[in-house]
């Protein structure tokens, strides 16, 4: 991957850099993104993310209100329960946590947890699709996730521990969408003899 230099760049930096063909500095300008709004959240321990007042931010608050209030009295969400988190320049900007009348955690809160199964594929496609898009000419569905080095990999923290099995230098793309990797998994939902 080059720059517009024609200088090469690791995929890692194309990844953090916002747009990754250009000086950190200038990357994040082009989106209107400052130094100051560069963030990423603590861990839950540690505070977690920052929440804001969303007009502080510049947001129509009612239009916010109106999402949330369409998430929370739709007919999916009273039934079976619902989480929306909004999140707008590193803040969380609006948040409801509905308990459904016929399925869902009981009740619902920040802190409870639910088995997503299946419902992370399609947010992760998609999230994938748009990175796929923005960065099409750096990046493809049969670009490797790990690349020679920490550095040139997509996944860079591959590279914090011994790479025992060869086979995760092989995995694409396509194969992380898919779930094609090839690896054996052991979810605790799957009898051991389907595994």
């Amino acid at each position: 991957m080059k720059n517009q230099d024609g200088n090469f760049i690791s995929r890692r930096r194309l990844l953090t850099a916002g747009l990754g063909l250009l000086p950190w500095s200038k990357a994040f300008a082009l989106r209107g993104i400052t130094e100051t709004d560069r963030y990423v959240p603590p861990p839950e321990r540690d505070g977690g993310w920052r929440s804001s007042d969303p007009q502080a931010l510049g947001m129509d608050a009612a239009r916010l209100r109106e999402a949330i209030d369409f998430h929370d009295t739709a007919i999916q969400t009273t039934s079976y329960g619902g989480v929306i988190v909004i999140i707008y320049k590193g803040h969380i900007v609006g948040e409801s946590y509905t308990t459904g009348t016929e399925g869902g955690p009981q009740p619902w809160t920040a802190q409870t947890c639910n088995d997503m199964k299946s419902s992370t594929k399609s947010v992760f496609g998609t999230a994938v699709g748009v990175f796929l898009e923005e960065y099409k000419e750096q990046v493809n569905l049969d670009t490797y996730l790990v690349g020679s080095s920490r550095e040139d990999s997509l996944i860079p923290q591959i590279w914090d521990q011994p790479i025992t099995d060869e086979r995760k230098t092989r995995i694409k793309v396509k194969h992380a969408i898919s779930m094609t990797s090839g690896h054996e998994s052991r979810e605790p939902w799957v009898p051991s003899s389907a595994a």
